[in-house]
Formats: structure tokens, C-alpha cells, sequence
């Protein structure tokens, strides 16, 4: 298939999914939480703030920083503009999907079904609707990035160093959009491996993504040598994370989280792991890889933290479709294996698009308790008497006390205002 029917078919699939998140009211959602903190970050502080490792207490992330500044340059108080933006990225991200697995597979129908899945799949919908999730995007977009520019170099027989380089810069961006972008470092040779390039796993081709490692890991022991995120044990190693990980894989699927889940899960990836095809085997591993880093957390699964191995699982997903067609091929007229494995991917999609639908809503409820908190401070406030002000505690369910002080903040564009809230000890 040509390139240009390649590129006007990704984005064909992309288009849908991008339409459904409209037509559920993405573009009119309001902020929430962590989003004040960012914006007011981005807008108030200046550029050695953004560079800055900080006092060894918050996590590292200069990439999303760099995108905050630029986004409240261009959107100033807009929120559409934001969730505009995001969605922007998201969409990126699923043609950079089409892409890799193109690469890999060969197989236009492999690789619009893998995107259309992707771009559906319920479990990470707070990824693409929270405007501060931006970490994760960002973090997937680069490690896309690294995958694609990776195949690219190898394609030359590994002949092409600066698509090397350029390969090893796009993970050093993915780890400083987010700690989880350290996955890009195995991703790399497991790619290489499973797709007949072993040749090149080998230390002087993949030495700048060790460099990458080694940069990494110093930027996160000083940011984070008094994190209490880490400090406090709320993230370790241990056996919880075996459930953890059937837990996501059950979130991917929508489906039950139980021991017979669990069960049939294993069953079902040790026989893609044995024998499902190379592209198969390549989604298995994404998912799992991109997973890894997100299991040690205590509070189990976090839907914003499927987003990258979402995407290794609709290849996977895909790769068994196409394996199935091709089975039907073999035993009946093609067009009627066309059509059963299409009202099969229909299903699929459908089902996923049921329960995105409901947890874009889902989300939308969460912003709009922070919309009517701030729209009700604003009617009694036109403008404000000072720089310190008492504010009434939240009646939302939803909207945390100390996020009131970055939300007034950001509204009334007053960096230094001070909030106490009432019944609660200052901020």
C-alpha cells in the first residue's frame, strides 16, 4: 500500500475515536486538582524553575514543565484550549501507533485495527480527559518515538547513527516526561530481538540509551532523595505486584477481577507468548515492559497509568485478529473471513466505545465540582480584598481542600494570594 493511502487510513482511524471524545464534551471540560498546580508552575514561574532539579522533594520533569509554559502561552485561561491540546497529543500518539505497528507487521488492516482499539480502550480515559495527566501522554509519545526511529536505524543494518541518536534523545525526553518513560531503555532491544534484529543487541549500538539510564538515574536520586512518595513506602517492590499487573491486564479488557480472570489471563498470554506471531509477541511485550514501572504503587491500579501499555495491548489484540482471518482464510472464502473477523473487531471497538463514553462523563462530573466551587467564589468575589483570604470549605465530594489555593490562584491570576480554608489549618 502506498504511503499516502497509509496516511490518509491512519488518520481515518484516529478521526473516530478524536470525534467521540467530542461529542462526549471533552473540549468543554473544566480542571481538576494536580491541573492548578501546573498551570500556575507554568504561567508564574520563570525558567530556572523549569530547569531546576528543586530541593530533592518533587519529582523531575522538565519536559511537561517545557509543554505547560508553552500551552498557557497559547491558551492563557482557556480550558478548551487545554483539552483541545491534549487531545491533540493523544491523536499523535495513535498515528505513531499505525506507524510502529506498521513496521512491524507489514499489515495495513494489523495496523488500523491495533490504532482504532488503542484509541477506544475505556481503562486510560482519565489519561486523555486530565489535562495534568500530560505526564503520561507525553511520556508514551516519546517512547513511540523512540520505538519507530529505533526500527528506523535498524532497517539500514544499524548503519545510520544519528537515527541512533536521535532514537537514545527521544528516551532521554520520555524519561523527563515522566520516571515511567525509563521502560524505552528495554524496550529498544526487546524490539530489536523479536523482530529478527539480534545481531544489533549489542553494546556499541545501544550505548547511548545506557547513557540515557545513567542521566536518569541521577536526575531521580536527587529529585527524589525526600519525595514522600517514595519515602513513605506508598512504593516498593514486592509480590503485590503480580496482582497488580492482572489487575491492569483485567482493566485493559474490562473484565473481571478475579482469581478465574486472573487465571484465564495467564493462560491466555503464555499462549501468545509461545505462539502468537511476531507482532503478537512485540504487543505482549510493550504492554508488560510499560506496565512494570507502575506495579510497585500500594494503591493498585490508576487508570491514567494504562495508557502505554494500553497500546501494547491493542497490538496484541490485533495481531490475534489478523491471526484469525487468516485461519478463516484457509478454511472458507475470504470474503466471509473478512467479514466475521471485521464484525468481530466491530464488537470489540463497540464495547470499548460503551465504556469510554461513560468514563469521559465520569470524568467530566469530577471537573465540573471544581468549576461550580470556583464559579461560586467568583459571583461573591468579583474581585478580592487582599492577599489573604479565608475561603469556604468544599461541599463537592470531589474537590480537595488543598487544591482551592492553586485553583484561586489561577483564576484570579494572583501568584502570591494566600487561602486559608475554613476548618482547615493553613496552606
Amino acid at each position: 500500500m502506498k504511503v499516502s493511502r497509509l496516511t490518509a487510513l491512519a488518520l481515518l482511524v484516529v478521526s473516530g475515536p478524536i470525534l467521540l471524545y467530542l461529542f462526549h464534551g471533552t473540549a468543554g471540560g473544566f480542571f481538576a486538582a494536580d491541573d492548578f498546580q501546573w498551570l500556575t508552575s507554568a504561567r508564574d514561574g520563570d525558567w530556572s524553575d523549569i530547569l531546576s532539579i528543586g530541593d530533592g522533594a518533587r519529582f523531575y520533569r522538565p519536559v511537561v514543565r517545557l509543554w505547560f509554559v508553552g500551552a498557557v502561552t497559547a491558551c492563557g485561561q482557556s480550558s478548551s484550549c487545554y483539552h483541545l491540546l491534549h487531545l491533540g497529543l493523544h491523536a499523535l500518539n495513535g498515528l505513531l501507533l499505525f506507524a510502529l505497528t506498521f513496521m512491524v507487521s507489514r499489515h495495513a488492516f494489523l495496523s488500523a485495527t491495533a490504532t482504532l482499539l488503542f484509541m477506544v480502550i475505556p481503562g486510560y480515559v482519565e489519561a486523555v480527559q486530565w489535562v495534568c495527566a500530560a505526564t503520561e501522554v507525553l511520556g508514551a509519545l516519546f517512547m513511540l518515538l523512540t520505538a519507530v526511529l529505533a526500527l528506523r536505524a535498524a532497517g539500514a543494518d544499524g548503519r545510520r547513527p544519528a537515527v541512533w541518536y536521535l532514537a537514545a534523545a527521544c528516551a532521554l525526553l520520555a524519561v523527563f516526561a515522566h520516571e515511567s518513560g525509563i521502560a524505552a531503555l528495554p524496550l529498544v532491544p526487546c524490539l530489536l530481538w523479536l523482530t529478527g534484529r539480534k545481531d544489533l543487541v549489542r553494546a556499541n549500538t545501544l550505548w547511548p540509551f545506557a547513557l540515557v539510564g545513567v542521566v536518569f538515574t541521577l536526575a531521580v536520586v536527587l529529585a527524589n532523595w525526600r519525595n514522600p512518595l517514595l519515602t513513605t513506602g506508598d512504593y516498593r517492590l514486592g509480590t503485590h505486584m503480580i496482582r497488580h499487573a492482572f489487575d491492569y491486564v483485567a482493566s485493559l479488557y474490562v473484565g473481571p477481577h478475579t482469581v478465574a480472570g486472573y487465571l484465564a489471563s495467564a493462560a491466555a498470554l503464555l499462549a501468545v507468548a509461545v505462539m502468537g506471531s511476531v507482532t503478537a509477541r512485540v504487543g505482549l511485550m510493550w504492554m508488560l515492559v510499560t506496565m512494570i514501572p507502575f506495579l510497585g504503587f500500594l494503591s493498585g491500579v490508576t487508570s491514567r497509568y494504562q495508557y502505554a501499555p494500553a497500546m501494547g495491548f491493542a497490538v496484541m489484540l490485533a495481531a490475534l485478529f489478523a491471526a484469525l482471518m487468516h485461519a478463516l482464510e484457509r478454511r472458507a472464502n475470504p470474503s466471509v473471513a473478512a467479514v466475521v473477523v471485521a464484525l468481530c473487531v466491530i464488537f470489540t471497538a463497540g464495547r470499548f466505545t460503551r465504556f469510554t463514553g461513560e468514563a469521559i462523563r465520569d470524568r467530566l462530573a469530577w471537573f465540573d465540582g471544581y468549576r461550580a466551587y470556583a464559579g461560586a467564589f467568583r459571583a461573591q468575589h468579583p474581585t478580592l480584598p487582599g492577599t489573604e483570604i479565608t475561603a469556604p470549605a468544599p461541599q463537592q465530594p470531589d474537590v480537595r481542600p488543598e487544591f482551592i489555593q492553586p485553583m484561586l490562584r489561577w483564576i484570579y491570576e494572583q501568584p502570591d494570594l494566600i487561602v486559608k480554608i475554613d476548618g482547615e489549618p493553613s496552606q
